[in-house]
């Protein structure tokens, strides 16, 4: 199965090496997030019922890239995944805050129709150079492009522009202005959007690179370096004719004399992400009740499940164990876990997207079989298979592993009560 994966554009398979974890196995798919769980599969000669399909892939945190990684991190050997220097190779993208970008993206686009069309080679971008000597642009440009939606490109173009004639004087995307150039007309803005980028066999992990955009010949420059834009600022006047404004987004890595990567302003749209979580604003406009974790956003620490001693066994008893330990703890049982039942629970984490309160509290706290039950536990119909995921950005995986009959589990520090 998981060999058939690798070699489908629509999903990846996980497996996992461990015997006591493996009647679960993961299925993901590549392009869409939302496919069904199934509960039955083949199993060499035989079909085992007891197994269960899931709909997303790895089982933990440390095994699953949660977070995205640094951009523009100089730390990193390579300025691009697998190659030594910028130049032409295939990729993988990598979606992170897919919600908050969408809704981004939208805002973008309501204040400027032109933010991610600047006409293509009618707006003189990546068309080829006549007369490349007394053209002002490089005669050298690498494009980034997107060939499926988990595949980009980069693809090296001799005497051709990198630059699309500019429509409006205006930061589309907003960010800080690290260059204003009065005398020369030369604005960049640094964006809150990055590229995620690994190797396109998924061996090497992914890369993070700030999407920047450039103007060159404005007529007038109204900003300053270090001003925070919004998306649609404007930053000055364009001009047209021989000293024609132009513009474009791209990408450099931070490696020394590393070259720069040109983006399309159509594949912007499609491989763009959201840098920083919503703000106080943005919670706001989603509205009051933005806790319940229904957004596929936040961190999947794990998903339900019944490998450990259930009751009834099987797929029937699938359910999560959940303790509190304000004083902390490492490892599956800290001995000073708090008095909680499953609103308790709300704050920290979701199920499916949807609060712990909002499942069947089937066992609480308290004493249970002549000893204490140091927690509660959660379960309903349909529960198994769901996501995990922690409400907060900010949380610390501090242990993960099996506990004999208690089944996999996870310890999460986030940050206090």
């Amino acid at each position: 199965m998981k060999k058939y994966g690798d070699e489908k554009e629509f999903m990846e398979a996980y497996v996992s090496p461990r015997a006591e974890d493996a009647k679960i196995i993961q299925i993901c798919n590549k392009t869409n997030y939302s496919c069904r769980a199934s509960k039955v599969f083949y199993l060499g000669k035989g079909l085992y019922k007891d197994y269960v399909i899931n709909a997303e892939y790895n089982l933990n945190a440390r095994d699953r890239n949660t977070s995205p990684p640094k951009t523009d991190d100089p730390k990193n050997k390579e300025p691009l995944p697998g190659l030594k220097e910028v130049g032409e190779g295939e990729f993988k993208l990598s979606i992170y805050k897919k919600k908050i970008t969408e809704e981004r993206i939208k805002k973008i686009e309501e204040k400027n129709k032109n933010a991610f069309n600047f006409g293509g080679e009618e707006g003189g971008q990546f068309v080829e150079i006549d007369d490349y000597n007394t053209s002002s642009q490089s005669t050298k440009v690498f494009r980034l492009k997107v060939e499926k939606v988990t595949k980009a490109k980069i693809e090296k173009l001799e005497k051709h522009t990198a630059l699309a004639n500019a429509k409006d004087g205006v930061a589309y995307l907003g960010g800080k202005v690290t260059t204003a150039d009065k005398n020369t007309g030369r604005v960049i803005i640094e964006s809150d959007f990055a590229i995620y980028l690994s190797s396109a066999d998924g061996k090497l992990a992914a890369q993070g690179y700030t999407v920047k955009q450039e103007y060159t010949s404005l007529k007038s420059v109204s900003v300053k370096e270090g001003d925070e834009l919004e998306y649609g600022a404007k930053v000055g006047e364009v001009q047209t004719g021989d000293k024609q404004t132009k513009t474009r987004y791209y990408i450099k890595p931070p490696q020394a004399n590393s070259s720069e990567i040109t983006i399309g302003a159509k594949n912007a749209k499609y491989v763009i992400n959201a840098k920083s979580d919503r703000t106080d604003k943005e919670k706001e406009e989603q509205g009051a009740d933005s806790s319940d974790g229904n957004t596929e956003d936040l961190p999947i620490v794990g998903w339900i499940g019944y490998s450990g001693r259930v009751s009834p066994p099987g797929p029937k008893g699938a359910h999560l164990h959940a303790e509190i330990s304000s004083l902390g703890g490492v490892g599956f049982t800290s001995d000073v876990s708090d008095k909680i039942t499953s609103t308790s629970l709300d704050p920290y984490i979701t199920i499916g997207g949807k609060k712990p309160s909002q499942w069947k509290q089937t066992s609480p706290y308290g004493q249970r079989d002549g000893k204490l039950h140091e927690g509660v536990d959660i379960a309903g119909t349909g529960i198994i298979g769901q996501p995990i995921r922690v409400t907060s950005s900010k949380y610390t995986v501090n242990d993960s592993g099996t506990e004999g009959g208690y089944g996999s589990y996870v310890v999460i520090d986030i940050g206090g009560r």
